[in-house]
């Protein structure tokens, strides 16, 4: 039977299949982990080629690869069936600022910029954070796994018994990224609320997050938000880091630790308080057009 082209993007790059587990690597390659009745499992290769099935066994290199996949993908699946209920944006620009690929930002309630936003993710993935104990937000568009190191000490500034969490953006090419950006809030406790990741579509996600009242707009374009700090990415990628957008001096009466601790970031910035972002993912093989 031939292949039906017009499916190539609704084949799962992991499918499920009875006591199976297949990994779709190609048109016609794809790993397979078959587990008999004990949960044992066993790992091969099947290549379909010139009308045959043929199997070959995986290398322990390749059987780590696997695993470490299906995780991956258990992982982001957890995330993928929650919505994102946004309402559309509609506030004067001059209380608004912009967060660029590659940069985060902390405001509050109390700033002149209560309002944080970000747009034109496609790869990258959006990480929207109000703890409503101090109406405070974050906001960090994460473009590249090296940017995450500073990720985890930023969430240390937030009390996740009062914090929403809201991710938006991603696609195949970054699933991994966004599966280990997860995994790092949930290591922290932290409830993702409402998520949009790795979609399919050629309009990049957006999103914007008010920190008086912690709730969240989309879509949001380039026009509606001020740009306050223009992103300058080093040269080399391998040791990107979120940068921060030191949007003012706050007068903020909070008394979160995201607000006293700014300061102390190590994050490059860009206002409102200071943001930075971190490595770029590897990329995972587009969807497989395989259906034996």
């Amino acid at each position: 039977m031939p292949i039906d082209l017009t499916k190539i993007f609704e084949q799962p790059e992991i499918q499920f299949r009875g006591n199976k587990i297949l990994y779709n690597r190609g048109w016609n390659v794809r790993w397979v982990a078959e587990y008999d009745e004990d949960g044992n499992a066993s790992y091969y290769w099947q290549i379909f080629f010139n009308g045959k099935l043929s199997n070959y066994p995986l290398s322990d290199d390749e059987i780590d690869e696997f695993n470490n996949t299906i995780e991956t993908f258990k992982t982001v699946q957890a995330v993928k069936s929650l919505s994102l209920q946004a309402e559309p944006f509609n506030f004067n620009k001059e209380l608004t600022a912009a967060v660029l690929q590659g940069q985060y930002a902390i405001t509050s309630s109390n700033s002149s910029k209560p309002v944080l936003g970000a747009f034109a993710a496609w790869s990258s993935l959006i990480v929207a954070i109000h703890d409503s104990a101090c109406d405070v937000c974050f906001v960090g568009h994460i473009e590249i796994e090296s940017e995450l190191q500073d990720f985890a000490s930023i969430l240390q500034k937030f009390n996740h018994e009062s914090s929403e969490v809201y991710l938006y953006g991603g696609d195949i090419f970054s699933e991994k990224m966004c599966a280990t950006i997860i995994s790092i809030l949930q290591s922290h406790h932290f409830n993702i609320s409402q998520a949009s990741i790795i979609r399919y579509s050629f309009e990049g996600a957006s999103l914007a997050i008010d920190s008086r009242t912690g709730k969240i707009y989309s879509p949001v374009d380039e026009h509606q938000l001020e740009t306050v700090q223009e992103h300058s990415p080093p040269l080399t990628l391998n040791n990107r880091r979120l940068q921060s957008i030191n949007i003012e001096k706050y007068n903020a009466s909070a008394s979160c630790e995201a607000l006293a601790a700014t300061s102390s970031t190590s994050l490059s910035h860009f206002s409102l308080f200071n943001s930075e972002i971190v490595n770029p993912p590897e990329q995972t093989v587009s969807p497989s057009l395989l259906n034996f």
